[in-house]
């Protein structure tokens, strides 16, 4: 939970919405083994954390994280954001630069096919019930991750119509 200053104080509002509306802007680099996804400057991010999501803005405390598959939320200055669906993520935040190292991302809903999810899915779950190691139990449980964060994107879109249609 963000607070917000008290009403003696100095400032007035959310504490989150002064530092992403101030001058000070992030450095943010987005990079896969493939290429770089994004380079630019930020107000703010927002990235999945293996506890949930949270939110770094400048003059962020120095931090390194290992992320869950989810939303990957970039902040622009011109009050836009750009949203990537990522997997297998680590962030960094140094100063006012945040580098997002990931495996995958996913741009748009168009690039996933959910029937194939969906399969990808129901042969993971399975394999979750018989008897396996423990790395390939971390394997699959991270594969399930993968494939719910994949429809719960593509499902939270009312406007996206699916590729078979």
């Amino acid at each position: 939970m963000i607070h917000e200053h008290p009403d003696d104080g100095e400032y007035h509002g959310n504490i989150a919405d002064d530092l992403a509306t101030g001058d000070v802007r992030l450095q943010v680099s987005v990079v896969s083994p493939q290429a770089e996804v994004f380079a630019g400057r930020a107000n703010w991010i927002t990235a999945p954390g293996s506890d949930g999501s949270f939110g770094v803005w400048p003059r962020h405390a120095s931090l390194v994280a290992a992320l869950s598959s989810g939303l990957l939320r970039i902040g622009l200055p011109n009050r836009d954001h750009l949203e990537y669906l990522v997997r297998g993520a680590f962030l960094s935040v140094n100063g006012n630069t945040v580098t997002v190292l990931i495996d995958k991302a996913v741009s748009s809903p168009e690039e996933i096919d959910l029937e194939a999810v969906r399969a990808e899915l129901a042969e993971v779950s399975e394999s979750l019930t018989k008897r396996v190691d423990d790395v390939e139990y971390l394997q699959l449980l991270d594969h399930r991750d993968w494939c719910q964060a994949q429809i719960r994107y593509v499902e939270r879109r009312p406007d996206w119509v699916p590729k078979h249609v």
